[in-house]
């Protein structure tokens, strides 16, 4: 059985949409939540990843580029979530953190992303929050920035 990081297949969006019914299903039917998940053009233009734990997807999120006003050579990093059976098992905070060291790897100059949850899960790994000002109800926007002598601008993306 296989463990670690991969790109998502299609065939998995249901699975991967049902790990944030919970946070985001906003009162909906679960088949009504995955057809607008289907539909939503964001979820189409990123990129899924997902970790796999005993062949099983735990954990998934979605990276964009070139997207939401952010910065040159900087992502946005999305739709954290994990299946309820799996939580507390720290597949998030894994899968975050490989993304991220992959992104930094190749070049990129920094993550941004929207905290719907305490954002000290985000502080551990290293993100910051932009500002003071956020002009999101109920979310925190966080970066964290792979090169320190030359700091990222202090805008904050449109929500993704």
């Amino acid at each position: 059985m296989s463990t670690g990081i991969r790109k998502a297949r299609r065939s998995e969006w249901d699975e991967i949409f049902l790990m944030g019914y919970e946070a985001w299903g906003d009162g909906d039917t679960k088949e009504l939540y995955l057809k607008e998940c289907h539909e939503s053009e964001k979820y189409q233009q990123g990129v899924w990843y997902v970790y796999e734990s005993e062949g099983i997807a735990v954990s998934s999120l979605i990276v964009y580029q070139n997207l939401f006003n952010l910065p040159e050579g900087c992502f946005g990093v999305g739709s954290v979530a994990t299946r309820d059976d799996q939580l507390r098992k720290g597949y998030a905070s894994r899968l975050v953190k490989e993304i991220s060291d992959n992104l930094g790897k190749s070049g990129a100059k920094g993550i941004y992303l929207f905290s719907d949850i305490d954002p000290e899960f985000y502080r551990r790994q290293g993100f910051e929050s932009v500002s003071a000002n956020q002009p999101y109800k109920d979310t925190t926007c966080m970066v964290l920035s792979f090169n320190n002598k030359s700091p990222l601008p202090l805008q904050i993306p449109q929500y993704f």
